[in-house]
């Protein structure tokens, strides 16, 4: 060690050579890791961008189509359970419409913690920030996100690395843990007619298990297949207590 240093001291040629290797391999693998991973992010790109462009379009399709959807399922049922059939298609509708207004609720309770929080610690333009999180977070989780780091980049390019930074990473978090243990629970259970911990146990087995569409489609899909099992147990009961 103390025969480079005298080198380095006499020669500063191998100093500097040494200095620009290190700084040449520190690159490389830089880059290298940025090639691994570069096919993961176009892959949570792809699949983001085809949450926005895809939810829309469905929930169009269900709205417009709904009762073309239901005379179909109507036509192919035996008459004998028409009307157990049309109950249940009644019931269904119901509980996916009410779930969907739970969601706008959602997300105009989240815009408006949202806007009013950075308001208050001075990001600019706090009231749009909000706003668009709000609006995103009809995907749940993503919005207090794309809020607090468009927050912190617009503070950042104000008045750069302050405190305030700080106060919008709190701000953010606040507003996910009482979206995700207060409002989300409560709104989502009474929209989909499930206990607030089966709705939260819904989101975090959903999301582990298919991710964000596992978090969106988690809660009205297990509403809908507690509808049928209701509906399938009714009829069973019913037929059990015919006469022979």
């Amino acid at each position: 060690q103390s025969l480079q240093q005298d080198v380095e001291a006499k020669f500063p040629e191998f100093a500097q050579a040494n200095l620009a290797e290190s700084i040449t391999k520190k690159a490389t693998d830089t880059v290298a890791s940025a090639l691994q991973q570069l096919p993961e992010l176009l892959l949570d790109l792809f699949t983001l961008a085809s949450i926005f462009v895809l939810i829309p379009l469905i929930t169009w399709y269900l709205l417009i189509e709904s009762r073309s959807i239901k005379k179909g399922v109507l036509a192919a049922v035996p008459n004998r359970h028409f009307e157990s059939v049309l109950n249940l298609l009644h019931r269904v509708d119901l509980n996916l419409s009410t779930y969907l207004a739970g969601q706008v609720v959602e997300s105009l309770l989240v815009g408006f913690m949202s806007a009013v929080g950075y308001s208050l610690i001075g990001v600019p333009f706090g009231m749009v920030i909000g706003i668009v999180a709000g609006v995103i977070n009809i995907i749940p989780y993503v919005g207090f996100l794309v809020g607090m780091v468009v927050a912190a980049a617009v503070t950042v390019l104000d008045i750069g690395f302050t405190s305030t930074l700080l106060h919008v990473v709190m701000v953010g978090l606040s507003v996910h843990i009482a979206d995700a243990f207060v409002i989300q629970p409560s709104i989502l259970s009474r929209t989909a007619n499930l206990h607030p911990l089966t709705v939260l146990m819904v989101l975090l087995i959903g999301g582990h298990l298919f991710g964000v569409w596992g978090i969106i489609l988690g809660v009205p899909a297990v509403g809908v297949v507690k509808i049928v099992g209701q509906a399938a147990l009714a009829i069973a009961r019913r037929h059990s207590a015919e006469p022979a």
